[in-house]
């Protein structure tokens, strides 16, 4: 299964510590994840958990708010 990562660095833009969307990591467990994160230069990103589905992308709506 997949696990989803989480990014937080500094924003250069305004100095500000922010969270951004990190890789995807394909592994059997989370620990498992947070290793393959360690072994593979990618320490710091953060595990959130394992990743359920996606939602279908329907570009035919327009949204207004």
């Amino acid at each position: 299964m997949y696990y989803l990562t989480e990014i937080r660095a500094v924003d250069p833009e305004d100095g500000k510590v922010k969270s951004w969307a990190g890789p995807r990591i394909w592994a059997d467990s989370q620990e498992q994840a947070m290793e393959y994160c360690q072994r593979n230069g990618l320490g710091f990103c953060f595990i959130l958990g394992e990743f359920d589905s996606e939602i279908e992308l329907r570009e035919d709506i327009l949204w207004l708010n």
